[in-house]
């Protein structure tokens, strides 16, 4: 058998490697409930793709930062079950196209809004823990973020026990996934 070397120039199949390489990002402001549109898995499925192709090396994308901005539910302790539907149809649509998911949520999209409650992160993560099990097969990372502005634990105007949030989110995360902190102080 005698091998050769492959370049960059011949293949693209260098670019996709599973878990590296190339990504895309991809917010995902997650619409009040009744504003959420009926769609089908082909919907979804479109529409993830839709946004991947902005990208300019797309095909070799595998791994997409995705975050769920929840900046309509800071003063909701339920997520209502469209909401649930929402994000599971992304997770379906992005299984789909063998894209793994840099997954993190957040309620703040600048430090000029309120800051989620505890009770209501806690809530939230307790109604997400089963959403986040069924897919953590196209899960690559788990951001814990939820709270401050973006997610990264800043900004906030409300007191917090951060250790109850930590406690929280590795309780929430499936157990084999890696997960990163942008504040690693408060762990």
């Amino acid at each position: 058998i005698k091998f050769s070397p492959l370049t960059a120039e011949k293949s693209v199949i260098l670019n996709k490697n599973p878990e590296r390489g190339f990504r895309s990002e991809e917010d995902y402001f997650v619409p009040l409930a009744e504003d959420i549109p009926d769609w089908s898995d082909e919907e979804y499925y479109a529409d993830a793709k839709r946004r991947l192709e902005r990208n300019v090396y797309w095909e070799t994308v595998t791994v997409s930062r995705v975050y769920f901005i929840l900046d309509k539910y800071v003063n909701e302790p339920v997520l209502p079950d469209k909401v649930l539907e929402y994000m599971q149809g992304y997770y379906n649509a992005y299984r789909r196209l063998g894209v793994k998911l840099y997954l993190g949520h957040y309620y703040q999209h600048g430090c000029h809004q309120e800051t989620v409650s505890e009770e209501v992160v806690l809530s939230h993560l307790k109604q997400l823990t089963p959403i986040f099990e069924k897919n953590a097969d196209v899960v690559y990372l788990f951001s814990m973020n939820f709270i401050g502005c973006y997610g990264e634990w800043t900004c906030m105007h409300k007191e917090l026990d951060y250790q109850k949030f930590v406690n929280a989110l590795f309780d929430a995360a499936p157990s084999h996934l890696r997960l990163v902190m942008r504040q690693p102080i408060y762990k």
